[in-house]
């Protein structure tokens, strides 16, 4: 594969494409996630053997099944694009996360299951007697 050298990440692979990240020199060696280089999301076509850029200035990306859109992050923001060199550009897609809500799952099966455990072990220390009838 034709591709300059650099600092490559997240490989990815799509019918007969690849997606990667490259990373500039200076961005390891002298950036800050404020300023400076940022990271540029590549697709490497091996039917046409061509290297274009997908988005720049990217922290992060993801994709579909098919290779047809992209999930990505950038700083703050975070979109869905097509993943067609020169169709997208960062702020496009972009998801409107401010009603997003997490559940801690987790935290409903300990609460749950507390009850259960007190009951348990008062029935251990008081005996049978004390038994729901």
């Amino acid at each position: 594969m034709p591709i300059s050298a650099g600092i490559l990440s997240n490989l990815a692979a799509r019918k007969d494409k690849f997606f990667y990240i490259s990373t500039p020199q200076e961005a390891r060696q002298f950036g800050t996630p404020e300023r400076g280089p940022r990271n540029v999301l590549h697709v490497y076509d091996l039917t046409k053997r061509e290297d274009k850029v997908l988005l720049e200035g990217i922290d992060g990306y993801d994709l579909d099944k098919e290779g047809k859109k992209v999930i990505y992050k950038a700083g703050p923001v975070y979109g869905i694009v097509e993943a067609a060199p020169g169709k997208a550009k960062v702020g496009e897609g972009k998801l409107n996360l401010s009603e997003l809500q997490v559940e801690d799952r987790s935290a409903r099966r300990v609460a749950r299951s507390v009850p259960r455990s007190l009951a348990r072990r008062a029935r251990f220390l008081l005996g049978p007697q004390h038994d729901r009838p």
